[in-house]
């Protein structure tokens, strides 16, 4: 019970352990536990029978008139603890009594999950306030306030305090232990057969191991459809006939694949003599064949297709150009077992005395556990304008189609084939697909278009470069957008990357950030040849921000085209800063154009590092190191830098500039919360001497 003795020995609560054994049994009892209990424990006492103890474990709450308030097992006592102080009662050891802030409590108990979990803390004491860390260490006044649950999606300590007027509970812990399902590939588990008659209602469900996500099926009888994501096939059937189908069942660890043999029968006649089959078709009817002309089947499992026929009986069969591991039987039958994956274009034939009758069937052999296409073929080429170009989309798994959108003037697309004669020059992004009956694959062709006389398209430049947006919050989109051209009017290729390792083509792209923080995204803009890149920096919070914003209300920035790091830059204003929040090892960002400076961080009065770059917090501290009213002033400084450079991008240019105004927009972030506010500045620059702006 250590773990309960330290958890509540601040409140009040005293432990004890009694016991009637000898002082000699007692000591060899704590000596031979390591650590021995940190609690006293007394011997040779008759309390216990006092209060009725009749054994070990039992574990007796007694408030401060001596009264017994519960009794239980050892493992039910941090619960009933926590309950009693934060109800007010019990008052035991002087601790426990009426302005008491009760234990923070944590939904769901903490253990081992199989998945990300979502984990609220709560405390029954009106007006508390719940403050925590998930890194370990323990928690005080000054740590993260509680507001939103915490999503936990690897294994994590919360570490939790309530808070209210008269102080703060110790420290509770709780430790949410994330392992991967140990859940394998599925296997499919139901019947391989199946039966049902045509015109009544067919149900067979595909069962499978380890939780199947989604489910798939080959080609099936008229009539019949699967549900992909029950796994159940219904309907009802309009052909009589057997049918081999290839099913699938699909997890996050792979796919499992089984043939179904589902048999049709042709059911009553509906005339008055109840036959068992349809009347026999008039004398001198030529044949028709009935059966599907699609089959599906899975390598290196049994198959069996029947050929079915209308028409004058009797009827002969035949089945021609077979795969390796099937064979015809001579009375309308294929089985055997296929030995390699693929498609297979087999000859049926149904004869009779009046003609004979050709079908041509399909039919797919499958990976015994196939997964979706993975798309082979290169991402990248080159073409030329006026000169004819093919493409061919690769793919594996037996993928059924494929597609390509997005192609340049003079290309086509067919099959699997983009071909054409390429009109203009330029860099084009190419989305490619290929899918199979388990998923899709996409991939994107970077397709660059030469002129076919060799001359080499100018330099691109972005007329509209990228602005910095306003913070979003975590799990928000944010959509950004460029624009660029070159002289010679090539197509330019507009290629993002985000900062959190993902990328997307597009002039105007939305993005969603999954996590706090701020993101240095670039755009680059190409014309397969020459190419031009800038940045925006985008900030990512953790939870939505109050209503108070950044205000830069004073600017000076001086330049020097004569000398080098001779440049400056001051900026002052005021930042919102959280109740009761303590500027000491917080950290503080500020960052416009390409201006990205390290996070400075704050010592106990709200300085930051001496140096080249500074910055210094002004508002009143009380005595805790704690701002007593929001916002707060900031005043940065940059001197004896190169800083012209990382703001032309901005607008800023050499030559004789006249009074010219330019916004900059600039991003501060302190402790993990950012904003962005945008600041006109008057801008001056005499040639090859020096440059300014001010506000």
């Amino acid at each position: 019970m250590d773990a309960d003795y330290n958890k509540y020995k601040a409140q009040g609560v005293i432990f004890m352990s009694l016991s009637d054994e000898a002082q000699g049994v007692v000591q060899q009892f704590a000596q031979s536990n390591v650590p021995a209990p940190q609690y006293p424990i007394g011997y040779g006492s008759t309390s216990e029978n006092d209060y009725g103890v009749t054994g070990y474990p039992d574990v007796y709450v007694i408030d401060a008139t001596g009264k017994v308030v519960w009794e239980g097992s050892p493992d039910g006592l941090d619960a009933e603890l926590a309950s009693i102080l934060g109800g007010g009662g019990g008052g035991g050891g002087g601790g426990g009594g009426g302005g008491a802030v009760a234990m923070p409590t944590f939904s769901p108990a903490p253990g081992n999950f199989s998945s990300a979990q979502s984990v609220t803390i709560s405390c029954t004491t009106a007006g508390a306030t719940i403050h925590y860390t998930t890194d370990g260490s323990q928690a005080t006044a000054n740590s993260n306030t509680y507001a939103n649950p915490i999503s936990v999606s690897s294994t994590t300590t919360i570490n939790a305090v309530a808070c209210n007027a008269t102080g703060c509970t110790a420290d509770v812990s709780a430790t949410y232990t994330i392992t991967a399902s140990a859940a394998g590939a599925p296997v499919i588990t139901s019947s391989p057969t199946a039966s049902g008659t045509v015109g009544v209602a067919f149900t067979f469900q595909i069962t499978a191991t380890y939780n199947p996500t989604s489910y798939a099926a080959g080609n099936m009888p008229p009539g019949l459809y699967l549900n992909a994501t029950t796994g159940a096939i219904t309907g009802t059937p309009q052909v009589a006939g057997v049918t081999s189908t290839a099913i699938f069942a699909t997890n996050a660890a792979g796919t499992a694949s089984a043939t179904l043999q589902i048999t049709i029968g042709a059911g009553s006649s509906g005339g008055g003599s109840g036959g068992g089959g349809p009347p026999p078709a008039p004398p001198n009817t030529p044949p028709t064949i009935s059966s599907s002309t699609t089959a599906s089947g899975t390598v290196n499992q049994a198959f069996s297709y029947q050929i079915t026929a209308n028409g004058t009986t009797p009827m002969s069969y035949d089945a021609t150009n077979l795969p390796a591991g099937l064979s015809y039987d001579g009375r309308g039958t294929i089985s055997g077992t296929p030995s390699a994956v693929g498609t297979s274009n087999i000859t049926i034939t149904a004869k009779n005395v009046v003609s004979t009758a050709t079908a041509t069937l399909v039919l797919a052999i499958y990976p015994l556990n196939p997964g979706p296409p993975a798309i082979t073929s290169p991402t990248t080429d080159t073409a030329k304008t006026g000169n004819l170009y093919s493409y061919q989309i690769a793919a594996t798994n037996n993928a059924a189609s494929f597609n390509a959108t997005g192609l340049p003037d003079g290309l086509s697309f067919s099959g699997s084939a983009i071909s054409g004669t390429p009109t203009g020059i330029g860099q084009f992004a190419i989305t490619l697909s290929a899918s199979n009956i388990i998923g899709t694959d996409t991939k994107t062709l970077v397709l660059t278009i030469n002129d076919a006389s060799g001359t080499n398209p100018n330099q691109p430049v972005f007329s509209s470069p990228p602005s910095m947006p306003a913070p979003i919050v975590a799990g928000g989109a944010v959509t950004l957008t460029a624009a660029g051209s070159d002289a010679g009017g090539s197509t330019l290729l507009y290629t993002w990357n985000f900062g959190d390792g993902t990328a997307a083509y597009g002039a105007s792209v939305t993005h969603t950030y999954a996590a706090q923080g701020i993101y240095n995204a670039t755009v680059t803009i190409s014309n397969g040849v020459n190419s031009a890149t800038t940045a925006v920096d985008v900030a990512v919070n953790a939870t939505a921000r109050g209503s108070t914003n950044l205000v830069v209300s004073k600017v000076a920035m001086k330049f020097s085209f004569m000398a080098s790091n001779k440049d400056s830059i001051t900026m002052s204003g005021t930042i919102p800063v959280p109740q009761n929040f303590s500027p000491e090892q917080k950290k503080f960002i500020i960052a416009m154009g390409d201006l990205n400076p390290p996070a400075m961080v704050l010592d106990a009065k709200g300085k930051g590092p001496s140096g080249n770059t500074t910055v210094a917090l002004a508002g009143k501290l009380n005595k805790s190191g704690t701002f007593t009213a929001s916002p707060v002033k900031f005043t940065v400084t940059f001197k004896n830098q190169q800083l012209w450079n990382p703001l032309t991008c901005l607008g800023f240019k050499s030559g004789n500039v006249p009074k010219t105004p330019i916004d900059v927009p600039v991003l501060a972030s302190l402790d993990g919360v950012s904003y962005v506010a945008h600041v006109t500045v008057t801008y001056t620059s005499k040639c090859g001497k020096s440059a300014s702006a001010t506000k």
